[in-house]
């Protein structure tokens, strides 16, 4: 069963499975309501661990600020957001490279996210963090996380460049199933959504489409 929850809150259901709404909005979150399947709830102490995995990088923080400014130091002049994808592969990794490295201060959550995984925490989920980054940023990565007051459990990054981000992400995925028995996937990324529902049969997906 492949299933997905986006930001628009439709999901993608099952006919042999009854849903049930968990209406987050009353609980302080601004994306209304989810649908879950009936056979678990949030709170259940008797479920082996239940995990979210959550995308950092366009999901849980805003980048787009610090982005621009790497755009503009790279590329010598300012350029849309939109046009990102146009550019080449290697300007494109020296961008991504100066906005953590030198303007991670202009980084900002993304409150809905950031409301929405405190949800989680509070009924019992673990929030590890499966970010795209390198394992080389983790120290300005762990700084931006504690100047922004984001709370976690594990932060997971990339260990190479030669794993593309969907792959990386898919095989934190496949492992957390193991052990695991909610897993809760969070990413803007809609290839990286399709990836892991191709990949997985039973992780809950939460899109949130980009912002740029």
């Amino acid at each position: 069963m492949k299933n997905l929850l986006v930001f628009s809150l439709k999901l993608i259901k099952s006919k042999n499975i009854k849903y049930k709404l968990i209406e987050l909005r009353s609980k302080g979150c601004n994306i209304m309501n989810i649908s879950f399947p009936s056979f678990f709830t949030l709170n259940d102490d008797k479920l082996l661990e239940k995990v979210v995995l959550v995308d950092l990088d366009g999901t849980l923080i805003d980048v787009n600020t610090a982005i621009k400014h790497a755009m503009k130091d790279v590329l010598g002049k300012e350029v849309s957001l939109n046009q990102l994808t146009q550019i080449p592969r290697e300007k494109k990794a020296k961008i991504w490279d100066i906005a953590v490295q030198k303007y991670w201060n202009f980084m900002y959550p993304n409150k809905d996210v950031h409301d929405l995984i405190k949800i989680f925490k509070s009924v019992g989920f673990k929030i590890i963090i499966t970010s795209g980054r390198f394992e080389y940023m983790r120290s300005v990565t762990e700084k931006t996380l504690k100047k922004l007051g984001i709370q976690y459990d594990e932060l997971l990054l990339r260990p190479s460049p030669n794993m593309k981000d969907e792959e990386w992400k898919a095989h934190i995925v496949r492992n957390f199933e193991k052990t695991s028995k909610i897993v809760i996937f969070i990413d803007d990324k809609w290839e990286n959504v399709e990836f892991i529902r191709k990949k997985s049969e039973q992780v809950w997906i939460i899109h949130i489409p980009s912002r740029r």
